[in-house]
């Protein structure tokens, strides 16, 4: 299933979509809307509308970066990093090993794409988050890296502050799992 090419132009739009179109909006729209927020109730600003901008430079401008550790990761310079894939060889022959690295391939592909949208991600990140600085905003307290991961599904199940209705999207598992 892992690897269909289906699988792969679907986890690939959605990562684009996610992080490349999304992602841009949703700052600017929170930026709008704290600025909305900050003037009602004279709270500090915690976000900037030109966030999304500044991200979205960030983000298209880290395409070389990206690429660079997309081939590393299908070369094997770079570790693979999901938990999902093993890293212990099966066989230590030259032919074993041919064989094992061919059947691996789709999964290594699966891993350097979302390597390439993850560094993107990062970039688009960073740039958000020093545009956010330069405006005077100070709380600057996120991880681009643990952004990143949470915008390509590979965050943490349930983190602080994710927010009561994703949180109990998180807990259906566990409740379908107890009804079995």
């Amino acid at each position: 299933m892992l690897s269909s090419p289906t699988t792969h132009l679907i986890n690939s739009a959605s990562n684009a979509q996610s992080t490349g179109i999304i992602a841009p909006l949703e700052k600017t729209i929170t930026g709008g809307l704290d600025a909305l927020r900050s003037a009602l109730t004279g709270n500090p600003r915690q976000y900037a509308a030109g966030e999304g901008l500044a991200y979205a430079k960030g983000y298209y401008s880290n395409i070389a970066n990206a690429s660079k550790t997309f081939w590393n990761v299908m070369s094997g310079k770079q570790l693979i990093t999901h938990p999902d894939l093993r890293q212990i060889p099966l066989t230590t022959s030259k032919t074993g090993r041919a064989v094992e690295r061919t059947l691996d391939w789709p999964m290594r592909l699966l891993e350097a794409e979302d390597m390439f949208f993850k560094t993107l991600t990062e970039g688009g990140l960073e740039k958000s988050l020093a545009y956010r600085a330069k405006q005077g905003i100070t709380n600057t307290i996120d991880d681009p890296a643990r952004e990143a991961a949470y915008r390509l599904f590979r965050g943490e199940l349930n983190p602080e502050g994710h927010g009561y209705v994703l949180s109990a999207f998180d807990g259906m598992g566990e409740v379908l799992e107890k009804w079995r």
